[in-house]
């Protein structure tokens, strides 16, 4: 960490023949960048602020917008093994060691819904789980003991490394000869992309692929995609089908991050060699490359020193829209040596750019050389760890308020932060069923895709149901009724509880397109006819009970579409030819003739009720 950035300027000579990332569309020109931004090009190196005694500011109460999670390095030098996990309460001084592993935690995610944290080990191989504050730790797959590993390839291969926590909490995905995903409770992991090994021709056609993050909706993996010797570059893969849309060779300094839409990712770099540094957006559906920010104009490491650079680090999209990201402008000289000509690490700003690179604001007077990034999601600041600075030790976690707010020296020193949640909390006495916890019980749009039923919540997030396109959602979230089966029957499923149970078992009569009454809960309202009739077309109005009884035909001779009144007394229904129909409860059917109401129609049919019925 303490040597990155000589790091970043060598590595163009360190991996020769990794090939040049392609990106495509309108960029500024850097000098335009310089011209733009708001921050002096040579910006001196900030210590956190004074208060007026002249003391540095610790850890005010409640400075933290959530419980900062780290892996630790509070002894120097850090000795491997002792490389654990810290829970950095909201105070900003309280840290406390949460792991006591005997091998180094290589990785580790945090669920955004409980807090619980899952982590990989080296050498014995595990992936673990523990709650929020690193109780009831458990190992919930057991990766083969690489204590004595046969060869460099069996590491790459069986090393059980890169972690990462679905949305929804419910699914963990993990490298480990490829892209795994295994229930956030235990169980038996899939394989979601295995690993390429190519044993004979260039070494670039083997792929090695492992997690990265998952998309805000939960349907994608953001994916590192290694090239054996040849480098590195981003892939994302479909959570259901296991496609990947490649990206191409890019070196992987650029901390990527996904768009708020869950429809595409951005990265930086303030490295320059290979590539250039700069700011890009990449389609997570195509795998098109844009550059928003253009780094510098010559590629490599030719004598650069008077050509205007713009250094992009750490660029995340957040609950505003806008990009928030660390950054830097001028030229070589500026940036990468002191006074006297020395090589240093250069100092970089918290800044706010516009989606789409056009407009950089500055938000803090201070600057840093600084390691990784932790935004808050509101944008009101964000933590840090110091890579190069007299003042700290390498690796101390600071809070930067965007308010340009004087800087806050945290307890803690380390690396990989991420949010937290608060102490685990005690378990429910009661059974909690999916949409009972929402008020409304749900709320937005629920729509499928060819991989099954999905709602979009109240938060705007995308939840998956059941792999069921056609399935119906009851009104109050907890239920869905679908049809399978040859013949279709009705069945319900509980997202709760996983059970599921048939509703019709009817073998001469083929049961379709369910749906639930806002009004009349207890009741399914369906499509029916015989096994005997043709396979394709409508059906014949059918209900049944919650229970499976009062298997009931409206009309045998009428087929839907169906439309059911906000009153839960009557349906409309009517095709292809005449008048429509409605039925009643519990008068029965009756003829709906727009006669009667002054129109001339030779068939009526795709009803819709008022909303006052």
């Amino acid at each position: 960490m303490r040597e990155k950035f000589v790091f970043m300027i060598v590595l163009a000579l360190a991996m020769s023949g990794c090939g040049m990332l392609k990106v495509e569309g309108e960029v500024p020109d850097p000098t335009e960048a310089v011209d733009r931004q708001v921050i002096p090009t040579t910006v001196p190196t900030s210590s956190t602020g004074s208060a007026e005694d002249g003391s540095q500011d610790q850890g005010v109460e409640g400075i933290l917008p959530a419980p900062v999670i780290y892996l630790g390095v509070e002894d120097e030098p850090a000795a491997p093994g002792q490389q654990s996990l810290w829970r950095l309460e909201v105070d900003g001084v309280t840290a406390i060691q949460i792991t006591d592993e005997d091998v180094p935690i290589t990785s580790f995610a945090v669920s955004s819904v409980d807090g619980a944290i899952v982590y990989t080990t080296f050498s014995d191989n595990d992936l673990v789980r523990m709650d929020a504050d690193g109780s009831n730790r458990g190992v919930i797959y057991d990766g083969l003991d690489l204590t004595s590993p046969p060869s460099d390839e069996s590491v790459m291969r069986s090393a059980n490394a890169n972690v990462a926590w679905s949305p929804d909490g419910t699914e963990i995905a993990f490298g480990l000869g490829g892209i795994n995903i295994i229930p956030a409770a235990g169980g038996e992991p899939r394989m979601l992309v295995e690993d390429k090994i190519v044993a004979e021709g260039s070494p670039q056609d083997s792929r090695f692929y492992r997690p990265l993050a998952w998309s805000p909706d939960g349907t994608k993996i953001l994916a590192l995609e290694g090239y054996g010797i040849e480098g590195s570059g981003y892939a994302v893969v479909d959570v259901y089908s296991g496609k990947v849309v490649s990206l191409g060779s890019a070196v992987v300094c650029c901390e990527p991050s996904w768009s708020l839409d869950s429809q595409s990712f951005f990265f930086s770099s303030a490295a320059f060699g290979m590539i250039l540094p700069g700011l890009w957006h990449a389609d997570a559906m195509t795998g098109e490359v844009t550059t928003l920010i253009r780094g510098m104009e010559t590629a490599g490491l030719p004598d650069v020193t008077g050509e205007p650079m713009s250094l992009i680090q750490s660029a995340q999209q957040l609950g505003d829209g806008n990009l928030y990201a660390f950054t830097a402008f001028g030229t070589y000289d500026e940036l990468f040596r002191d006074e006297e000509g020395n090589e240093v690490a250069p100092q970089l700003t918290m800044t706010r750019i516009s989606p789409n690179g056009s407009e950089i604001e500055a938000l803090r007077s201070d600057a840093y050389a600084l390691g990784q990034t932790l935004w808050a999601e509101d944008a009101s600041g964000a933590v840090i760890n110091v890579m190069v600075a007299e003042e700290y030790p390498s690796g101390t976690l600071l809070w930067l308020g965007s308010d340009d707010s004087a800087a806050v020296v945290l307890g803690g020193r380390g690396l990989q932060p991420k949010w937290g949640k608060g102490r685990a909390s005690p378990p429910s006495t009661g059974e909690t069923r999916y949409g009972v916890e929402l008020s409304p019980p749900y709320a937005g749009l629920v729509y499928s895709t060819e991989e099954g039923l999905w709602l979009v919540e109240a938060d705007g997030r995308s939840r998956f149901l059941i792999d069921q396109p056609e399935g119906a959602l009851s009104p109050d979230g907890t239920e869905v009724a679908y049809s399978v089966g040859e013949p279709e029957d009705l069945w319900i499923a509980d997202l709760s509880t996983g059970e599921k149970r048939n509703l019709t078992n009817s073998p001469a009569r083929r049961e379709f397109s369910p749906q639930w009454w806002s009004e009349r809960p207890d009741l399914i309202v369906f499509q029916s006819k015989s096994t005997e009739e043709e396979l394709f077309g409508y059906g014949n109005p059918t209900v049944v009970n919650l229970d499976g009884s009062g298997y009931l035909i409206l009309d045998d001779q009428k087929g839907p579409p169906l439309a059911l009144s906000p009153d839960g007394k009557s349906i409309a229904f009517g095709c292809c030819e005449g008048p429509g129909i409605l039925y009643s409860w519990p008068e029965g059917p009756s003829i709906f003739d727009p006669v009667g109401y002054g129109v001339d129609a030779r068939k009526l049919f795709l009803p819709e009720w008022s909303p006052d019925g």
